[in-house]
């Protein structure tokens, strides 16, 4: 029995490591990184059964095709464009926040 999980521990390195990827992204770390150490987070808390299963978040392809398109218009300064977009994806219970590290798809 000596070698039982820590839980206490295990918790309190999981937290380092979020801190640890929160720090990196806000430093500029790219968007495959915080992919990979999505994953990894996501794979380790799973294995210690700290996160119960989610809904299915994937964004169906309408949805993405208009994310898609906001970007563009953003990227080429067509701000009307962009808000009209925005405000159809409102319509239909998306909202998108932008960050540094790109955009957030949020379903309310």
């Amino acid at each position: 029995m000596e070698d039982d999980l820590n839980t206490a521990d295990a918790i309190t390195a999981v937290f380092e490591l979020i801190t640890a990827i929160n720090t990196t992204v806000k430093d500029g770390a790219s968007k495959e990184f915080a992919q990979k150490a999505s994953h990894m987070l996501t794979e380790l808390t799973s294995v210690l059964g700290l996160l119960q299963e989610e809904e299915d978040d994937s964004v169906d392809s309408e949805i993405q095709a208009l994310v898609d398109e906001r970007q563009e218009a953003r990227k080429t300064k067509n701000f009307a464009r962009a808000d009209e977009i925005r405000d159809i994806l409102k319509a239909k219970g998306i909202v998108l926040k932008d960050t540094p590290q790109g955009v957030q798809i949020i379903k309310e």
